[in-house]
């Protein structure tokens, strides 16, 4: 197993280290001897006799030997005694690398670690916990070598460092795991590749000895990419509300009745028959590192055992202890600047890829500021699967034309249907009234659907119901088209590419709308046991008052809160979601935050579940969307600290059926 991840204090360094200005001076020296460093990280951790032994702070750094970049190499340089001896390991590496775990390697005397770097075949990151040390496994072909622990953002560096040398791919070993290329080799592979993808002509003019090819090749690229933002135009711009516009949430879960009496799609239940002060966020505030003792005090299932009525004393005792550890330890950073174009273009290569690991670089920055509007239409096909990553610029204009003549083809086995044979299936009238009497009520407060003969509107509504004979078994559920309305503003009424980012959203929540509500009923089951460990009192009190099932957040799981904020904020909420950064799940996190906003208020005016309905519908438009997320993920921090992994897993298997509730 690998060593814990060693303790460090308020101001990067490791505790007990030796003096700085010496080991500076040695390190110093120990590199002198190379003619370049490229990049430098301090306060990086190694455990030179094994797992359990004392830990070692050093010096980590890329470095040439000469201006030829096959002459770089990875060290590892200890800052506490001087050197003495080259680390070298004595096992080959392994056939298959385990993820999550280091790889066996020597416990010999060493106080410097280098490889070359071409020689590296394989990278693993890994941070065990949003506050913990992030852990870096570098395996080579001639050796294994032992973990080394840096803090989060040195990590970023020095693996955004090895890119300048290295292809980083995912590996089928894990998610925090990457095979690595040497960049020379992969250029050839990948312009030979190219040629052949382009054409003869394309591979004449590339084998010409010009030194202005390359060039000319990025700046058609970069040419071609600032076309397609200029696709965001100034009808998307005035789709945004105004904030006078905003149109009172109705009484009902979705829509109110219809006026000839017919009623919406029966996608919602009918209402069921039957801690401590919360903790507030606080901003501008860096985590402090968390000790990695402090998970072995996390509760456990039987943590909430009651004895009657009352709660078990040595459990109450226990929660307290966590959640006041979490007050003094949980704090989440501001949220940022969406990703402007220039970082955006920055993130491909010079044949127009976004590798997974430029992906993965950017994942944070998505989390806490989205991106800026004018790449939302080219950004959320990466989020929603429409392009795979490491895709090229030929590669994604097959895409293209392949997603283009699949909808048409799902189209036409609808759209090429005879009034004759319409009078004859019932199933079809039925889907095209239940879209058509659904569209026509669709964001009509909007410029973009406001007028009666709005292209948006037919688009809309082709759209659903092509989807319809693509997922013929689910169908058309209502709600699906207030998802759909803001990828058709996103997509600038590009039916086929609307089409495929829905498909993209389905496959992530395409369960929220199955008739036997499975998905919905997992949610807000999740979220009920989160907050009986996060907040025991205001569940007890939901619970006390039949509100436990969370029903009254229906709405705002099926629709993804679509209708309790303005557009742009809906917008940054989703990319918040789908970028997957801390979890696959963190709307849940959302929505137990605008629940607990509110809990005060819903204990001491002793509301019950229709009083609690009523009362979150009319905080539609009402909610800060900033605060909230700032909120959610302070939540998940907390929710993180106080459980264990053993309650965490036993919350994302939850299953429906364990209550009753299927």
């Amino acid at each position: 197993p690998a060593p814990a991840a060693p303790v460090f204090g308020a101001a990067g360094a490791a505790d007990g280290r030796a003096n700085g200005p010496a080991v500076t001076r040695s390190g110093g020296a120990a590199l002198a001897q190379y003619p370049r460093t490229v990049h430098q990280e301090t306060d990086v951790v190694l455990y030179p006799y094994g797992p359990g032994s004392p830990q070692q702070v050093g010096v980590a750094s890329i470095v040439e030997e000469s201006p030829n970049p096959g002459a770089a190499y990875f060290i590892w340089l200890s800052s506490q005694r001087p050197q003495q001896q080259q680390y070298v390991s004595q096992s080959e590496p392994p056939s298959q690398f385990q993820p999550h775990q280091a790889p066996a390697f020597a416990t010999v005397q060493m106080m410097q670690v280098k490889v070359w770097i071409r020689d590296i075949v394989k990278i693993r990151h890994f941070i065990p916990d949003p506050q913990a040390m992030a852990q870096l496994i570098i395996i080579s072909r001639s050796k294994a070598l032992p973990p080394l622990y840096f803090q989060s953002s040195a990590l970023d560096r020095i693996m955004d460092a090895f890119t300048e040398y290295l292809i980083l791919t995912p590996s089928q070993d894990g998610k925090d795991c990457y095979d690595c290329q040497d960049i020379v080799q992969y250029r050839i592979n990948a312009e030979n590749k190219a040629r052949a993808q382009i054409g003869d002509q394309f591979a004449a003019q590339a084998a010409q000895p010009s030194a202005t090819a390359p060039s000319a090749r990025m700046g058609n690229l970069m040419s071609g990419m600032l076309t397609g933002f200029a696709r965001v135009t100034s009808i998307a711009r005035d789709a945004v509300m105004d904030p006078g516009s905003v149109v009172q949430p109705a009484s009902n879960w979705l829509y109110p009745p219809l006026e000839d009496g017919d009623t919406p799609a029966a996608a919602y239940p009918p209402p069921p028959h039957d801690m401590v002060p919360p903790l507030h966020p606080t901003q501008n505030v860096t985590p402090p590192p968390r000790s990695p003792s402090s998970s072995t005090h996390s509760l456990k299932e039987d943590d909430f055992e009651l004895v009657g009525e009352e709660e078990d004393v040595g459990a109450r005792a226990n929660r307290e202890r966590l959640l006041q550890e979490a007050r003094e330890k949980v704090a989440v950073e501001p949220r940022q600047a969406p990703l402007s174009v220039d970082e955006w273009i920055s993130l491909f290569d010079e044949f127009g890829c976004l590798s997974q690991r430029k992906w993965d670089s950017i994942r944070l920055r998505i989390f806490r500021g989205g991106f800026d509007q004018a790449i939302r239409p080219e950004a959320w096909k990466y989020l929603l699967g429409y392009y795979p990553l490491g895709s090229n610029i030929e590669e994604r204009g097959e895409i293209d034309k392949q997603k283009k003549a699949q909808y048409y083809s799902y189209k036409r086995q609808w759209s090429t249907v005879t009034p004759e044979q319409e009078a004859n299936w019932s199933e079809l009238r039925q889907r095209k009234h239940n879209i058509d009497k659904d569209v026509v009520r669709t964001d009509r407060n909007w410029a973009y659907y406001k007028e009666h003969s709005s292209p948006n509107l037919r688009i809309l509504n082709d759209v659903l119901l092509t989807y319809t004979f693509y997922d013929y078994d689910l169908g058309y559920v209502q709600g699906m088209n207030d998802l759909v309305s803001i990828l058709l503003i996103v997509m600038d009424s590009n039916e086929v590419e609307t089409f495929w980012c829905f498909k993209g959203l389905m496959d992530r929540i395409g369960d929220n709308f199955e008739k036997n509500q499975t998905g919905m009923h997992r949610q807000l089951g999740q979220i009920s046991l989160i907050l009986k460990y996060i907040d025991y009192e205001f569940w007890v009190y939901l619970k006390k008052h039949n509100s436990s099932e969370l029903f009254f957040c229906f709405r705002w799981l099926l629709i993804l809160f679509k209708r309790e904020f303005p557009l742009l904020d809906v917008l940054r909420i989703w990319e918040t979601i789908w970028c997957d950064f801390f979890c696959t799940y963190h709307h849940l996190f959302l929505t137990i935050a605008m629940v607990l906003r509110y809990r005060d208020r819903i204990m001491n005016e002793e509301m019950e579940f229709d009083d609690i309905l009523k009362f979150v519908n009319e905080l539609s438009m009402q909610m800060n969307a900033a605060e909230l997320l700032s909120d959610a993920e302070y939540w998940f921090h907390v929710y993180c600290h106080v459980c264990s992994a053993d309650v965490r897993k036993a919350v994302e298997d939850f299953k429906p059926e364990k209550l009753g509730l299927t």
